[in-house]
């Protein structure tokens, strides 16, 4: 994503969007 630089909130949307079992685009939809 951005600059690509490690975001640790992205990290967490991944754990959030696999528990939800969900698409990442999905959650940032929600946002």
């Amino acid at each position: 994503l951005a600059e690509g630089r490690y975001n640790p909130s992205l990290a967490l949307a991944y754990k959030i969007a696999e528990v939800l079992q969900c698409k990442i685009e999905d959650l940032f939809k929600l946002v």
